[in-house]
């Protein structure tokens, strides 16, 4: 025993035969925790090594009896904690033996991979065959709509050629008023008597037009002036010009109720 502790147990007044006791009973319990801590680092070393459940209980039953022998008066503390040691390293070991022999167990079944599967999608192809689609007929040409040959025939045709060449249409009244109004409704009348005849460009069609007039208002594709459209066509993109418009041309001769020459 040091000096120190000597010299201050003599201070206290304190037996030396309770300090040795005292001493004895520390160091005791200090060889039994390392003893136990021992036997469970080699039980759970042992256990696994040979990773058998049954073997490592023998192992902790035996270091029960063992630390009841060596040490009857160990704390019941120090024998608890050891075996909630062992059993936290028991399913510690059974944590890590179960997720290593999950990936093994899939890595036994070989995936699936894309150009297999192609294959196989490949193979029930060929396997089925496909019906060819049927042959589709081409689309017939769009027909010209079908006007009839009358006066209100010439004038929806006419409406329309306008239309398509985007002059100012006129209405189908103002067309039928020059047309009565001048000839009738007959596309082959010829004036030999008027002042344009006199000077050789006698007036001649649905809508009375001389042939230079005609010649400079008519459209491509238009120009027979004894056509009924072709002649109400140019007739009413001559009134476009001078007039503003054939409306404005028949409304100021009250749609034929006050006709003059235009």
């Amino acid at each position: 025993m040091p000096y120190q502790l000597q010299d201050r147990v003599a201070d206290h007044c304190v037996p030396r035969a309770e300090v040795q006791q005292a001493a004895s009973r520390v160091g005791s319990l200090a060889s039994g925790l390392c003893q136990a801590l021992l036997c469970l680092a080699a039980a759970t070393l042992r256990y696994t090594v040979n990773r058998s459940r049954a073997y490592a209980v023998i192992w902790w039953i035996r270091l029960r009896k063992a630390l009841s022998m060596a040490h009857p008066k160990l704390p019941d503390y120090v024998l608890a904690t050891g075996v909630g040691g062992a059993v936290v390293m028991v399913l510690i070991t059974l944590t890590v033996q179960s997720l290593n022999s999950t990936p093994a167990l899939a890595e036994t079944t070989p995936p699936v991979t894309a150009s297999a599967q192609v294959q196989g999608e490949s193979h029930q192809a060929a396997a089925v065959p496909v019906p060819a689609p049927p042959a589709q007929s081409p689309p017939a040409p769009e027909q010209a709509p079908a006007y009839p040959d009358t006066l209100d025939g010439w004038i929806q045709e006419a409406r329309a050629i306008l239309t398509e060449n985007g002059d100012q249409v006129p209405s189908a009244k103002a067309l039928r008023a020059t047309a009565l109004a001048e000839s009738s409704g007959r596309p082959q009348a010829v004036n030999r008597w008027d002042s344009n005849a006199r000077a050789g460009t006698p007036s001649i069609g649905l809508a009375q037009m001389i042939r230079p007039t005609f010649a400079a208002y008519a459209l491509p594709g238009h120009r027979e002036i004894t056509d009924p459209v072709d002649n109400l066509v140019a007739s009413a993109r001559y009134c476009n010009a001078r007039y503003g418009g054939m409306d404005n041309m028949a409304g100021a001769r009250c749609y034929g109720k006050c006709w003059r020459g235009y």
